[in-house]
């Protein structure tokens, strides 16, 4: 199966990898409260979509999930 090089697509916006891997980065330090809520949001989605993905791969591959990610 061919990779995409988009990790996360909500509505009509389109996160590439690293800019997810960036996002959580910058908002790591911070505390909930100072997180606006479309960023919050996104890292929620983000964090979604890995683990669909994560299943996905999983299934495919007949490993379960808790093995996928190592």
């Amino acid at each position: 199966m061919r990779k995409s090089k988009y990790s996360v697509r909500i509505g009509n916006v389109y996160f590439l990898t690293r800019i997810g891997l960036s996002l959580r980065w910058a908002a790591d330090g911070a505390a909930p409260e100072e997180v606006g809520p479309e960023v919050r949001h996104l890292l929620t989605r983000l964090a979604q979509v890995e683990a669909q993905q994560a299943a996905a791969e999983a299934s495919a591959t007949g490993k379960p999930e808790s093995d996928a990610a190592f």
